[in-house]
């Protein structure tokens, strides 16, 4: 352990300060208050250092009446004690004394609450805290400790600092290696009733262990129930993801500071985000363009000083149909942020957004959708009316995604020994059979057959028996499909069933299948 005291140690004085109201929404993003600071050096004396701070709170109007957009945001102003220090976990030790009467003050650190406590008046105490920073600043101070009701500002707290220590809290590295994951909705772990969407977290372990065989536990540590912890034959992997969070937001909401709590010297943290950090319209997650990379090195240097190692991901690419497959959108524009900051700080990247685009350029473009979160009506219990979404995965993507990241991990970090099977050929589908059955609009045809591996897909196709016009094309990724009746189509039908993977298909499998006329109408007179 080492520890560093700053009684007597030269520290920067900072007062802060929020005299204009927020300038609210402009161009569709909502702008916060900006803070006037001055700052000047200051040294402990006999006396100490007088701090005096209040805080407040304050919200947006939400923008068009959606309440998903109400920013609410708490400012801290008056003066606090800033000096760097690296970004790890600290064990603070101050003395402080009360004013001319008792109060009950928050400490404040970094612009976070971190400890509430009761000052008597004139009296002085000692206080011992754990804080897990994530900046290479320290900067506190003390403001009361009441909440407050709605907007309402907070009377001003006086406090004398007279003595701090900040000693770093050392841990081992655990015995075997592990793998962090912090993402978004899609890396994070689903349930069975959520399929067929899925996040590439939650298949890593399958690509790292040699038998594909993992053990998955809640995670313990963690209090969203999709965190789960994975065990086998290689390392650990902790899925920490959870949809709907980007940089801010999982800060803010200290899924960072757990995931930090849980983290050794050693480990590997996988940090993708980046979709939802471009959200305008929800000022609680949107960054802007010119502030990403700050919230980037927020992330990298509480890993690195730590004693981690971290390695940035870009989010895969989004779904376009058949002849959309040009143009750029908004979340390039951040990928080339993640791009250029660990170019230029040398830190691991995995470039998921171009390798995944890559791997999808050798697929036929009327196939891609398998890889999303796309299916049609009465396909999925999830989804019984159908699904058309762009930016989620598929069982499929999820694990084209994770084979990608497992591969270029294993790259990097020559020291995990996991082996990476290649690629599987399709063969033709076995045990394709059709069986009506009664469904949601009459008879409806199930076709059935063996599954493959989690990379094949498979194209389902129904064509008139007689002219072999094509009635309908569809891409499973599930080993099924049920296919509704057509108006006005022949009885006598053809189904073909084609295993694929990648752009690679097997021949196709044929069945003959006689629809019943369950909508015939012509009674039998003779």
């Amino acid at each position: 352990m080492h520890t560093t005291d700053c009684f007597g140690k030269t520290l920067k004085m900072v007062e802060r300060a929020y005299p204009d109201p927020a300038q609210g929404w402009v161009d569709g993003a909502h702008l916060r208050r900006e803070a006037h600071l001055a700052t000047r050096p200051v040294r402990f004396g006999a006396e100490g250092i007088t701090l005096v701070a209040r805080r407040f709170a304050e919200e947006s109007e939400p923008l068009n009446g959606v309440a998903d957009s109400i920013a609410r945001d708490t400012y801290y102003e008056g003066s606090f004690v800033r000096m760097p220090i690296e970004a790890r976990d600290w064990y603070l030790a101050f003395e402080v004394a009360g004013a001319e009467r008792g109060q009950r003050l928050a400490l404040v650190v970094n612009g976070e609450e971190r400890a509430r406590f009761d000052l008597a008046a004139r009296a002085v105490r000692r206080l011992e805290v754990t804080v897990p920073l994530t900046s290479r600043i320290l900067e506190l101070g003390f403001v009361p400790a009441d909440d407050l009701p709605g907007t309402e500002m907070s009377e001003k707290a006086a406090v004398v600092l007279r003595a701090l220590e900040a000693t770093a809290v050392e841990r081992e590295p655990a015995p075997s290696p592990r793998i962090l994951i912090a993402g978004d909705s899609t890396v994070q772990t689903y349930f069975d009733e959520e399929r067929p969407q899925s996040g590439w977290g939650e298949w890593l372990a399958w690509h790292l262990y040699r038998d594909h065989a993992a053990t998955v536990a809640n995670d313990p540590s963690s209090d969203a129930k999709q965190a789960r912890v994975f065990t086998g034959t290689g390392p650990t992997v902790f899925n920490r993801s959870l949809g709907g969070r980007g940089f801010r937001t999982y800060l803010s909401e200290h899924r960072f500071d757990r995931l930090l709590g849980v983290m050794r010297p050693k480990d590997i943290v996988l940090i993708q985000f980046g979709l939802n950090d471009t959200s305008k319209e929800r000022p609680q997650r949107y960054i802007p363009l010119a502030s990403y990379a700050g919230w980037i090195d927020r992330y990298v240097a509480s890993v690195v000083d730590r004693g981690a190692t971290p390695v940035l991901i870009t989010p895969q690419p989004q779904y376009r149909a058949p002849g959309r497959e040009d143009g750029r959108s908004v979340f390039d524009d951040y990928a080339d942020v993640l791009r250029s900051y660990a170019r230029e700080h040398d830190v691991a990247l995995i470039d998921l957004r171009a390798e995944a685009a890559a791997y999808l350029a050798e697929v036929p473009a009327e196939n891609r959708s398998a890889y999303y979160l796309q299916a049609d009506p009465f396909q999925c219990p999830s989804h019984p009316d159908g699904v058309r979404d762009n930016v989620h995965l598929s069982c499929l993507g999820a694990f084209v995604c994770a084979g990608i990241v497992a591969r270029r991990l294993a790259e990097l970090m020559p020291g995990l020994d996991v082996e990476i099977e290649p690629q599987a050929e399709p063969v033709p589908v076995r045990g394709l059979t059709a069986t009506s059955v009664r469904g949601n609009v009459g008879l409806e045809t199930d076709l059935r057959w063996e599954p493959q591996g989690p990379d094949a897909y498979y194209v389902v196709k129904k064509l008139n028996a007689a002219t072999g016009r094509v009635y309908r094309r569809a891409v499973s990724v599930q080993s099924r499909y049920l296919d509704l009746p057509l108006p006005g189509q022949a009885r006598d039908v053809v189904y073909t069933v084609t295993a694929w993977v990648a752009g690679h298909h097997a021949d196709p499998v044929r069945i003959p299948c006689a629809l019943p006329p369950d909508d015939d109408i012509v009674c039998d007179l003779s």
